[in-house]
């Protein structure tokens, strides 16, 4: 103890996770505690992890406009023999690109989506977009969206979807991407 301020270290390894009380005890045994003191962090669980390396399974494509183009490819990929790709095609086309339902327990909190991409895309033209379902796909919204309570951590949208030329527009006109 140096003046009021206690400075200790404690090992934590296998500790439960949640709020601890602290007790300080004097030489005299009188003790006080500090209710709440610090919170142990659960150690990260890996709820679902897909690296398309073997057989993939439970991921669709569908375009809602023009012709969906995504296949599993050994073209490129970041650290497997195979990823998903889709080329770039002369045609305006939506495609989408979803995962199999993830299962998340109720109790589950800071969730983090983490995932690699590449891409070639022309400004203002082309663009991607991340969206989430949590009614089995009956519904989607956008990470941006207010009260969502999604957010990118890094490595967000940089660009907005232009709508200058109408032979160009797409569902994503106005939209960020």
């Amino acid at each position: 103890m140096i003046g009021n301020t206690l400075r200790c270290q404690f090992n934590l390894t296998g500790a439960a996770a949640g709020a601890w009380d602290v007790v300080a005890t004097n030489p005299d045994l009188a003790t006080s505690t500090l209710p709440a003191a610090f919170t142990v962090i659960a150690v990260p669980t890996t709820l679902w992890s897909e690296n398309f390396d073997g057989t993939v399974t439970g991921w669709t494509s569908q375009a809602t406009l023009g012709t969906h183009s995504w296949v599993v490819s050994t073209a490129q990929s970041h650290t497997t023999d195979s990823s998903y790709f889709a080329s770039a095609p002369a045609v305006k086309i939506t495609s989408r690109l979803t995962s199999p339902a993830i299962s998340i327990p109720a109790d589950a909190t800071s969730l983090q989506l983490k995932f690699w991409h590449s891409y070639g895309l022309d400004s203002q033209k082309d663009g991607g977009r991340l969206e989430l379902s949590v009614d089995n796909g009956t519904s989607w919204f956008a990470i941006e969206n207010a009260n969502s309570g999604a957010s990118f951590a890094q490595n967000g949208y940089t660009a907005t979807i232009g709508t200058a030329n109408p032979n160009i527009r797409s569902e994503f006109n106005n939209l960020s991407a």
